[in-house]
């Protein structure tokens, strides 16, 4: 009986020992197979393999947006390259765009309109070919519609090279709104914060129901407010941060020319102004700032500036 038992816990305990192996051997082969995956992320811990798939995922959606894009541009394009279409729209000229992208506008609507005229006039001319019966009348019936034909063809490769031109043009204009407009709204943005006193956080371009953008101002609380949306004295100060943010981009490229305002400030309370006063201040060391008040407090408010700023208060009789 004792030796039946002693090979039973023999047994047993190799049994053991053989599946504590096999675990230790599946457990190196997981470590190292996580030790490969966070190679291959860049990452130094099990932490961020979930930033790391976002950032995959996201950048399969972005290559996805990209082939699509890529393959849109193709199909209008008639044949030609990517290189070949980049290099148009580079040779095209931003400020001439939306003038260009209206005339080219109403050109399409006129070749839609003929084309539709003719459609019709083919329609008129094929029932009177199938009425006719003489042999050469019908021939001249088919001359005819042959003629059509020729000219719809010749209307559409038009119309298609319009609808190619109208989409580089477009995509141009996207290009150079972005290049020139962010920096605008991000500054606008940042003045804005402070005319507001920080209860909103900046600009943002939202989209209305059909799709076109709009402004929208970002509270505290995250919410988004369009310009409908604010109080009188709110959008002044919006409009003032636009205007400012304008003039400042101006003013880096061009001689510096006085900004006269009256009684902006009529809508604002004493904190506000102050803000606004201060916001004055510093673009008066970039160009000469004229503000006409007939509001004692905002002068005793101007007056009493500090930082260093210069200001000169002057009563008109």
């Amino acid at each position: 009986m004792r030796a039946t038992r002693r090979r039973d816990l023999d047994q047993r305990s190799e049994k053991l020992e053989t599946e504590i192996r096999d675990a230790d051997t599946t457990r190196l082969a997981m470590e190292n197979r996580l030790a490969g995956l966070l190679r291959e992320a860049g990452c130094a811990a099990e932490s961020g393999l979930d930033v790391a798939e976002a950032r995959s995922a996201e950048s399969a959606k972005i290559r996805g947006e990209l082939e699509r894009i890529e393959r849109e541009l193709l199909l209008e394009g008639e044949g030609m390259t990517l290189d070949n279409l980049e290099r148009e729209a580079a040779g095209v000229d931003g400020d001439a765009l939306p003038p260009e992208i209206d005339r080219l506008g109403r050109e399409i609507e006129e070749f839609e309109r003929q084309s539709g005229d003719l459609r019709e006039e083919l329609g008129q001319e094929q029932k009177e070919l199938d009425l006719l019966t003489g042999i050469d009348t019908a021939a001249q019936a088919a001359e005819r519609a042959q003629e059509i034909l020729a000219g719809l063809r010749e209307d559409v490769d038009r119309y298609a090279r319009l609808r190619l031109a109208s989409t580089v043009l477009h995509q141009e204009i996207d290009r150079y709104r972005a290049d020139n407009q962010a920096p605008v709204l991000r500054r606008a943005g940042d003045l804005f914060t402070g005319l507001t006193l920080s209860r909103y956080q900046g600009l943002q371009t939202d989209f209305d129901k059909d799709d076109e953008p709009v402004l929208a101002a970002l509270r505290d609380d995250g919410r988004k407010v369009r310009v409908e949306g604010m109080s009188d004295g709110t959008r002044d100060q919006l409009y003032l941060a636009l205007r400012l943010a304008t003039l400042e981009r101006y003013l880096a490229h061009a001689e510096p020319l006085p900004f006269i305002v009256d009684d902006i400030l009529i809508n604002f309370d004493d904190e506000r102004s102050e803000a606004t006063l201060k916001v004055l201040a510093g673009l008066a060391a970039k160009t000469q700032v004229i503000l006409f008040t007939h509001h004692a407090r905002l002068r005793d408010l101007a007056a009493g500036l500090e930082n260093g700023a210069e200001v000169f208060v002057r009563e008109l009789g």
